[in-house]
């Protein structure tokens, strides 16, 4: 098929290096699961790039101030920098919200954390970064959090000596997937998109190949009970994806019709794993139905996927033998 080994390029992809290990199980997957395992490559290529880039950027900019951080440090200065913070900084110590917002933005720059324009945070308040972490030691893969009074790290010699040294080596790294990446563009996907021409059929995602985006709200769906009482018994039911009423940032929500449950208050089920095969669209549910053997394979690829990310929750098991007598069941 090409030169690049389709082991190597299915690492690293929720195990379906251990399922899919030819050009025919390419071809059984059918041309949805191709077109997402393209996506895939090309995510990461652009991925790859921006850390590359990152790197570059850090490196150059570690590099023009290693021979005197101070002063450089000098370029940044404020007058009366510390009377200026006093008032937040007070607030911090009593234990209410810093005044964030009357300080402007990169006010900090290499004097402390919180107003740096090479701080990165999850949170701002007004110009400051909150819980921000330093971009230049995230570039070199050392994720630690400081606060906003945190003073610059960098200033230190011997630490820009250590980031320079974490640079290298990572830059390295990051090259050899580079060139892995770029061969991946050029001589597998050619393939797998005359291989997607070649099979045109669709066929249900593989939990590891489903997009975030895969379940819209208002999307009918089937979902799996297994015989559930709340279900009165039944191991199917039909519904619709709703918004979250709790708004739990993942999974999703299924309202089923009243007189499918046993109470009123079953006519909502959030379901917290949405790659698994318990809820899936209604065509995917009646394609599986008709088609045991690609039936076999989604269940495989998820139980793969459960022993890979899912061995801090021990209490979770999925009946396998007894979904896909259910799909069964329901033809």
């Amino acid at each position: 098929m090409s030169k690049v080994e389709l082991s190597d390029v299915l690492k690293g992809s929720g195990g379906l290096d251990q399922i899919i290990k030819s050009e025919e199980d390419l071809k059984f997957i059918g041309s949805q699961n191709l077109q997402s395992l393209i996506r895939y490559w090309r995510r990461e290529s652009k991925m790859n790039r921006a850390k590359l880039e990152k790197l570059e950027k850090c490196f150059y900019f570690l590099k023009s101030i290693q021979p005197d951080p101070r002063k450089f440090q000098k370029l940044y200065s404020r007058s009366g920098l510390i009377e200026k913070l006093l008032p937040s900084l007070l607030e911090v110590i009593h234990g209410n919200e810093p005044k964030m917002r009357s300080i402007p933005e990169n006010f900090t720059t290499l004097h402390y954390c919180g107003w740096c324009k090479n701080a990165t945070a999850s949170q701002l308040a007004g110009a400051c970064n909150l819980n921000p972490k330093c971009k230049f030691f995230e570039a070199v893969g050392i994720d630690e959090v400081n606060d906003f009074y945190t003073p610059c790290r960098i200033m230190d010699k011997n630490t820009i000596d250590h980031l320079l040294e974490l640079a290298n080596q990572k830059n390295a790294k990051t090259l050899e997937e580079h060139y892995f990446i770029t061969s991946v563009l050029a001589e597998f996907l050619p393939a797998i998109i005359k291989l997607e021409d070649a099979v045109p059929v669709p066929k249900p995602y593989l939990p590891q190949l489903q997009p975030d985006d895969h379940f819209k709200i208002g999307d009918l769906v089937m979902c799996y009970f297994g015989g559930d009482p709340r279900t009165l018994g039944k191991k199917w039911l039909k519904g619709n994806v709703i918004p979250d009423p709790l708004s739990r940032g993942h999974g999703i929500c299924v309202h089923f019709d009243r007189d499918l449950v046993a109470l009123s208050e079953y006519q909502v089920g959030f379901f917290p794993l949405p790659y698994a095969p318990m809820v899936m669209h209604l065509l995917d549910f009646e394609y599986l139905q008709k088609n045991h053997d690609y039936a076999e394979l989604v269940v495989k690829a998820w139980q793969i996927l459960m022993e890979l990310f899912l061995l801090s929750l021990p209490d979770y098991t999925f009946p396998a033998e007894k979904f896909l007598e259910s799909l069964s069941e329901q033809n």
